[in-house]
Parts: structure tokens; sequence; C-alpha cells
């Protein structure tokens, strides 16, 4: 198993647990090996593009069944890219994989929703843009963090606290912590909040007063972006039976390219089939043996049976 991918590890495993009986399904897989041991620069490109490859196939799924995250839409525009390119390639410089290459969709519109609506260096967030409201929201919240920031340095001027800071957490929302050496110079209105080893932390109801409005904001905007999220999602979702095709084509032409990669790499042959029931193997050497015991030489030798010997 030399796959770059989880889809063409998983399509690997697959063919080993049902092989194919009929000589036509068989030679049309050995076929396309071939074809790529032909081609041994292609295939190290090819490798190099299935390795920039998310799981398409996963993602798909997530996506079908509600479950995707921003990460995933990430991942996603970026294995579509490099899709087309493995397209290209294929096309170009492997001649004889023209039917596995077919099904390769780098779904132009799909990465079109998603570059429009989702933020690729945040990591999937809604880009900004994309929803005017959501933009008025965001204004609002950044706007009341710079209003919480001239607090911070207001009271820095009127007490004369220069290591008076404004923090946050999640139980006691934003806070003025003040060093317990200044603690004599506190305004009678600041109200105690939470007493610390060094420091002592306090509110004012202006503070409280543009926490509720950034709360309110940050939370509002969560709902929309969420509801902005998953109508992406749906028109993907919409699609999604192109993305399929698209990750087993990507997974038989990793499985192909791996299997082409050992056959290369071992100096192994490809068989001839016909429909007798004989077997003729000459100067046959085990995979396995070889593979455990690569500092041992293998004797290749040959092993023949007839109707007669089943």
């Amino acid at each position: 198993d030399r796959t770059k991918t989880g889809m063409g590890s998983r399509r690997l495993r697959s063919m080993l647990g049902q092989p194919l009986l009929d000589r036509g399904e068989i030679m049309d897989r050995l076929d396309s090996v071939e074809a790529l041991t032909r081609a041994p620069m292609a295939i190290r490109r090819l490798a190099e593009g299935l390795a920039r490859v998310g799981d398409v196939e996963r993602v798909a799924g997530r996506i079908v069944h509600g479950k995707a995250t921003g990460g995933d839409l990430t991942q996603l525009k970026l294995s579509l890219r490099e899709t087309e390119g493995i397209r290209d390639l294929v096309e170009a410089d492997i001649p004889g994989l023209e039917a596995i290459a077919r099904p390769l969709d780098p779904c132009s519109d799909l990465s079109e929703v998603i570059e429009q609506s989702i933020d690729l260096e945040t990591g999937g967030l809604i880009k900004a843009g994309y929803s005017e409201e959501l933009d008025q929201m965001r204004a609002a919240v950044n706007g009341a963090r710079d209003a919480i920031a001239a607090i911070e340095r207001d009271e820095i001027a009127a007490t004369g606290m220069k290591s008076l800071k404004i923090g946050y957490n999640k139980v006691f929302g934003y806070y003025i912590e003040v060093s317990k050496s200044g603690r004599q110079n506190v305004p009678d209105r600041y109200v105690r909040q939470q007493t610390l080893i060094n420091a002592e932390r306090y509110f004012t109801p202006e503070l409280k007063g543009i926490e509720s409005t950034i709360l309110a904001a940050r939370e509002a905007a969560g709902a929309l972006e969420k509801r902005l999220f998953e109508g992406v999602v749906e028109q993907i979702r919409c699609r999604h039976m192109r993305l399929m095709a698209t990750a087993a084509a990507l997974a038989d032409l990793d499985v192909f390219r791996s299997l082409a990669d050992v056959a290369l790499t071992n100096n192994y042959v490809r068989p001839e089939l016909d429909e007798s029931s004989g077997l003729e193997i000459l100067q046959g050497r085990h995979p396995v043996v070889e593979a455990a015991s690569p500092d041992l030489a293998f004797v290749p030798n040959d092993c023949c049976f007839d109707d007669a010997q089943r």
C-alpha cells in the first residue's frame, strides 16, 4: 500500500477483499497499471499531487449528513483545485488512462461557491463581503471592542495607574484589573468583582453596558453566520454525486499509481491471463517473503499446474 490518500487506501482494501472474477475487468485494471509504469516521471508528479488532496469522499459524506465544518469546505476547495491539475497531468502525460481521468471533475462551480463564501485563511469562517448584514454585525462587535480600548486609555489617564488594564474571561466578563499596590488610587465608582493574589478586579456600569452590547452583537453574528454556512453546505449537498464520482476516480487513480510504483520498484511483470484452469509461473518470487527479509536473496523458482493436477 503506497497510496497517498485515505480514499485510495480504502479502495485498495476493498479490491483485495472483493477480487474480480471477470477476465475483461481484470485486464482493464492491468492495463491501467501498465500505462502508469510506462510513465515513471509522470507518476512521481501524480504522487505529489495526490498527496495534496484531502479525503474528498469523507468530506462529501459529512456534507450529505449536515456535519461539515468550515475546515472541511476549506479542504474540499483545495482538493478540487488540485484535482484539476491531476486531470490535466493524466490526460497529457499518461496515455491509456482516459477512462479513469474522465470522471475527474474539478467541480468549478462548487469551488466558486466556496471561494465566494468561505474565508480559507481563517479555516472556514464566512468571508467578509459575502453578507452585508453579517459585516455590519461584525463591525458593531469591533466598534465595541474599540470602545473598550478607549475606556482603558481614559481610566489610565484618570487614575494615573499605568499598570491598569481591562481584560475578559467567560465567567466574569470584562473587568478592570488593578495591582494590589495601586488599590489606594481606585475611584469610588469602581465596583469590586474579584480578588486575586496580586491584583483586584473591578467593573463599572459603563464597562458592563458595552459588554452587553458586544455579547448581543456577537451572539447575533454567530447565529447569522451559522445560517449562512448551512446555506453554503446545502448548495454543495445538492451536487454531492459529482463529488462522489470524483472521489472514486481519485481513489482508483491512487490505487493504480501505488501498484505501478510497487511494480517498478520491485521489477514485477504483468501476468498473461486466459480462460484455462492451468497456472504457470516462471522464475517466480514471493513478494511477502521478499518484503519481510529484504537482506536475504530470494531464489526464484517455477510453479506449474495443469488441469490434471488440480
